[in-house]
């Protein structure tokens, strides 16, 4: 009775590894990775402070951007995120120009996660057409 009831318990313990497995795979399909470079920045039109990093990973929500140096950002503090498209072959759109709330700051590996704030439907078209874009050259 004993080894049945742990056999059940080993059973369920591995279905739910298993779920949590998809799950992980399933967020990890929904980002796309890139390389794209993007400045950061606390005013729209001021070119003061900013600074350039790598686009490495974006999703509707947000992006995962790598800097050069560590980066100076805040946690909670919200920036500007100006995209160069042409690198990803996008030509009839020129920048991704949004605003971006810093989530998290990895001073280690310069590294900032944000989300997006307050997209307009502009803006989001402009991510979506990122996001198919990476999608394309990812699976040619």
């Amino acid at each position: 009775m004993g080894l049945q009831i742990m056999a059940e318990a080993a059973f369920a313990h591995s279905e739910e590894r298993q779920e949590d497995t998809e799950t992980q795979q399933n967020r990890t399909n929904q980002r796309l990775l890139s390389h794209t470079v993007i400045d950061v920045r606390p005013f729209r039109h001021l070119p003061l402070f900013t600074q350039s990093s790598h686009l490495l990973d974006i999703s509707s929500g947000g992006v995962l951007l790598e800097f050069i140096t560590v980066p100076r950002i805040t946690e909670g503090k919200k920036y500007w995120m100006i995209g160069h498209l042409t690198p990803l072959g996008i030509n009839d759109v020129y920048q991704l120009k949004c605003y971006l709330e810093c989530r998290w700051v990895d001073d280690k590996k310069c590294r900032v996660g944000g989300l997006f704030v307050d997209l307009d439907q502009q803006s989001q078209r402009v991510v979506d057409l990122v996001l198919q874009r990476i999608q394309e050259k990812s699976q040619a």
